[in-house]
């Protein structure tokens, strides 16, 4: 029953371990304790759950205690390390119980990010009529808002008469 515990915490589907704030040290604090810890430790809690770290101490402090207060910001917790050691640690800690986590892997940031790239060209989309229709006025409002303005300009109203009576060639 207790290996069924522990091995809840092994997702395989995804292949990633969950961590706890028990297994990273610093990752878990009291409320009590919140006001006793330093700008580093503030800094510290708060890349564990991947929240913004800047500012002065009232910032960090008030922040810790706002995110404190709410558990499931407070029991999620993330590997603050680049090179996944405290997943690393728990996963071998698991192995060392009689866990079978042979298909469970560490995952690194970048890869998680980016995702899967599509093998084969079938995964675009060539078809356009999802795009806007174009219409060549259009080009000329949007020429003529963002242009820079300079004395030697010609009325815009000329240019669309223009436009529209010889039509635009591209």
């Amino acid at each position: 029953m207790a290996a069924e515990n522990i091995c809840a915490d092994v997702r395989l589907d995804d292949f990633t371990v969950e961590l706890k704030p028990e297994d990273i040290p610093g990752a878990s604090v009291n409320d009590k304790d919140i006001g006793k810890l330093n700008v580093n430790q503030l800094k510290f809690w708060l890349k564990c759950r991947r929240v913004k770290q800047g500012g002065n101490k009232k910032e960090l402090f008030g922040r810790v205690c706002n995110l404190n207060a709410m558990p499931e910001v407070r029991e999620k917790v993330f590997d603050p390390d680049p090179n996944k050691a405290f997943t690393k640690a728990k996963l071998a800690k698991l192995r060392e119980n009689g866990i079978n986590c042979s298909n469970a892997e560490v995952e690194n940031d970048a890869s998680a990010s980016l995702g899967k790239f599509p093998s084969d060209d079938s995964a675009f989309n060539k078809d356009f009529s999802i795009l806007p229709v174009f219409v060549p006025t259009d080009t000329l409002d949007h020429t003529q808002k963002c242009r820079k303005s300079t004395k030697k300009s010609v009325d815009g109203d000329a240019i669309a008469e223009m436009s529209s009576s010889k039509g635009l060639r591209m």
